[in-house]
């Protein structure tokens, strides 16, 4: 997790700042920053208690401020990342337009991830319930642009993979419909009874008479 993260963020990020329309030199600063924002961790005893834990970016800002190939999108994004609009974030408590975009954008994509990602002491989340959660605070903890870009981006269901209907039926998910949050089309393998279906069909979860389908979850078959 803590090697992974960092760049699974930083990927997040260079396609959300993409989609916001940010120039590439600015978009590549931002991603370095996601990149680096966790190696203060390294100077954290394990076990310490949250309140030092919190005071990893500062610690990640200390050590790379006077590195050569640090900018100032790049140094502002690792020591905001984990700022949040209304002031609740850490280690500065900054509020709005004090954050910088780089930082607002980051936090975004590392919530994501976190919120999805498997730890000791956390149970990973459903990609449809971590989606829910930063579109509920969109304008509150994080940047609605940013959110808007990220609904536009990340699919709920990805292609590829198989989903239980609330009705019983499972399907392959054939297109994402990106920015149709957890209505994607299928191509239906079973009935509501489990029965496997030989005559494979297709349908749009965003059609009007599907409406009363809902996607449950994601599941193993075979």
């Amino acid at each position: 997790y803590n090697f992974l993260m960092p760049a699974r963020t930083a990927s997040l990020a260079a396609m959300l700042a993409a989609r916001m329309g940010l120039d590439m030199d600015t978009t590549g600063h931002i991603c370095v920053g996601a990149l680096l924002m966790d190696v203060g961790i390294a100077r954290i005893i394990a076990g310490s208690e949250e309140s030092e834990r919190n005071k990893h970016p500062v610690y990640s800002y200390v050590m790379l401020k006077d590195m050569p190939f640090i900018t100032p999108i790049t140094i502002a994004t690792i020591l905001q990342h984990h700022e949040r609009l209304d002031g609740s974030g850490f280690p500065q408590g900054l509020k709005g337009d004090a954050i910088n975009m780089g930082a607002r954008i980051v936090a975004v994509a590392e919530t994501y991830y976190n919120l999805i990602s498997s730890r000791p002491d956390h149970e990973a989340w459903s990609r449809q319930d971590a989606m829910e959660y930063i579109m509920a605070f969109g304008g509150e903890l994080f940047d609605a642009d940013v959110v808007q870009a990220f609904v536009r981006s990340v699919p709920a269901y990805p292609t590829g993979i198989l989903v239980r209907l609330n009705t019983g039926e499972t399907g392959y998910v054939i297109d994402a419909g990106i920015g149709q949050i957890g209505r994607p089309t299928l191509r239906m393998v079973s009935d509501k009874d489990g029965f496997k279906i030989d005559n494979l069909f297709e349908f749009n979860l965003t059609d009007e008479k599907h409406r009363h389908r809902i996607v449950e979850d994601a599941v193993e078959y075979g």
